[in-house]
């Protein structure tokens, strides 16, 4: 939280965001592997003992793929807009968004957060946090790579972020 005076207002903003959400009866398969491994990194990182993800690289995956992604060549199938969130909202909005979309097996999203015209010379807040959320949690081992949008998809107002397949496990920790 920052120091502004905000804090609460975020809080607030948070706890409305998920006064609603109930726990799940069961986690899918895939995500219960990924996240109940008995290994110490994959305890100690949350991230399944996943390296975490750079902006613009995916590891591990078919680079010809990863290449279409990046040209805007292999179309994104569900896309949801950050505008307008704080920056607690616009992170459980996008972690709730990328699990959806996983588990109904989509593969290739965008991510619009805007350029952050609004937002001072720092630039988009919400940009700048994408790789933090992709990285966290039970969200990182779903996400096989991220990267800007082609202009015509957003450009730097919008990345798009590739998804594991749901029956596809990651591989193990490095």
């Amino acid at each position: 939280m920052s120091d502004d005076g905000d804090g609460d207002d975020e809080f607030e903003a948070w706890r409305r965001a998920v006064e609603d959400v109930r726990p799940i009866a069961r986690r899918p398969r895939a995500l219960r592997k990924a996240t109940t491994g008995t290994s110490r990194a994959t305890s100690r990182s949350g991230r399944g003992g996943l390296p975490p993800l750079q902006e613009g690289s995916a590891p591990d995956t078919n680079p010809k793929d990863w290449a279409r992604i990046r040209r805007g060549e292999l179309r994104f199938e569900a896309s949801v807009d950050l505008h307008g969130y704080t920056r607690a909202e616009a992170g459980v909005a996008l972690r709730a968004f990328l699990v959806a979309c996983h588990r109904r097996g989509v593969r290739v999203v965008r991510v619009v957060t805007g350029k952050g015209l609004g937002s001072g010379p720092g630039g988009s807040v919400l940009r700048a946090a994408i790789a933090a959320w992709i990285n966290a949690g039970d969200v990182r081992p779903i996400v096989l790579g991220f990267c800007a949008a082609v202009p015509s998809d957003g450009g730097a107002g919008a990345v798009y972020v590739w998804l594991r397949s749901p029956g596809a496990h990651p591989p193990s920790g490095r």
